[in-house]
């Protein structure tokens, strides 16, 4: 082998060698990356869990709330709605 064939052989040997370390730094670049994903994907599962627990909290509160009304409470309410009803059938009457 001449001089120039040992110079082009290392330098080949030496472009190798850097590809072989780019390859590797890629490969632990996609398995930090796959570890993320896996990461996000389960922070994605259980925060939709979570988010279902508060609708049916949320569920429960609205009935809870919905039962709870008293009879005062409801008669109040049939009289705020006679007033409206008679506020608009006046209304209605002052148009003709």
């Amino acid at each position: 082998m001449t001089d120039s064939d040992l110079q082009l052989l290392n330098e080949l040997t030496a472009q190798i060698n850097r590809l072989k370390e780019l390859y590797e730094a890629e490969v632990s670049k996609n398995g930090a990356l796959i570890d993320t994903v896996s990461n996000q994907t389960r922070k994605v599962e259980r925060l939709e869990k979570e988010l279902l627990e508060w609708k049916v909290k949320c569920n429960h509160l609205t009935d809870a709330a919905m039962l709870s009304v008293t009879e005062e409470q409801r008669q109040e309410s049939k009289k705020r709605l006679n007033q409206m009803m008679r506020e608009i059938e006046r209304c209605l009457t002052l148009l003709r």
